[in-house]
């Protein structure tokens, strides 16, 4: 499966959980815990005997899923770093993926190593360009299960993906009611009146959401949890969208396969320069983000110094 995206792995694989996390500072994995977590859930939700077999035997199911992924993830951090440049600052994006199979009679004690294939896709992550303003579009509706990452939902949408207009960035879902859940593969969210909204319930929550929620939390910026609705849409002062990458700004929305229900301009520097704010809710998150990521990471590897000296 050489030179294959995380993408093109998990279509050919079967039915699978997986989920996407990234580096930071080459050492360390963001919101580990959190994405072992939701990997575990996923599970549970995509096949319920799973759960059921751990609480029958009283095993902490996460933390048996840590033991398999976290030497994994070290080995593959460790080699994908002396694969580098010496000079590189590269992060990487790491693709967790779990397809379940025939119960082995390898005996490990461990149910994951015995009940499932693990595979992990690794791939530079691509930094996003800070000013960058990006169209979405609002069609489709909400997917089923949602709180699970898994891989049916890359071919459920791929109609979506081949529908959107040109130079749409994202498709954006919703109810017949107009209230937005979430995108294709990026949480959403909008200002109004200087609150930030986003959906709490028919989402799969993304590890940046998780980190802009706690910082607008600890520094004060008003948040709410409720789907942003098109009913409200001339409210909006702001709009973003997050995933593993980090979060981009939205200049416009289009709504409608075709666009024909409408497009919303939003407030931006490039549509409104002279009354946008010099800092606005969005700016203000980018940079709390930016400042405050190593305090949601969790270090793999403590030994990076010794590691490098064989990659120079």
């Amino acid at each position: 499966m050489a030179n294959l995206s995380a993408r093109d792995v998990l279509l050919q694989l079967p039915a699978a959980a997986y989920t996407c996390t990234r580096t930071y500072k080459k050492s360390s994995i963001v919101l580990w815990s959190f994405h072992i977590e939701r990997l575990c859930h996923s599970c549970f939700v995509a096949w319920p005997e799973i759960a059921s077999r751990f609480s029958a035997e009283n095993t902490t199911a996460i933390d048996s899923l840590r033991s398999v992924l976290q030497p994994i993830a070290t080995d593959a951090i460790n080699m994908w770093n002396a694969s580098l440049p010496h000079t590189s600052d590269d992060d990487a994006i790491l693709t967790f993926i779990l397809v379940p199979r025939e119960p082995s009679d390898s005996g490990s004690p461990v149910f994951w190593n015995n009940h499932f294939n693990v595979y992990l896709h690794i791939a530079t992550m691509k930094a996003l360009d800070p000013f960058a303003l990006i169209d979405v579009q609002v069609f489709g509706s909400p997917r089923d299960h949602p709180s699970a990452k898994l891989s049916s939902w890359l071919r459920q949408r791929r109609p979506l993906e081949e529908a959107k207009l040109t130079g749409v960035s994202e498709v954006l879902l919703a109810s017949e009611e107009g209230e937005i859940t979430e995108g294709l593969v990026s949480n959403f969210f909008v200002v109004i009146d200087g609150v930030v909204c986003t959906a709490r319930v028919g989402i799969l929550p993304g590890s940046t959401r998780h980190v802009v929620a706690d910082l607008c939390s600890l520094h004060n910026i008003p948040i709410r949890f409720e789907a942003p609705s098109l009913a409200t849409a001339s409210s909006w002062q702001e709009a973003f969208i997050s995933n593993v990458r980090g979060l981009s700004r939205v200049k416009s929305v289009w709504i409608g396969r075709q666009g024909e229900n409408g497009h919303i301009v939003l407030p931006c520097p490039d549509n409104h320069p002279d009354t946008f704010p010099t800092v606005s809710v969005f700016d203000q998150l980018r940079r709390l983000l930016d400042e405050n990521m190593s305090k949601y990471v969790e270090d793999l590897l403590p030994n990076k110094c010794t590691l490098f000296q064989y990659a120079k």
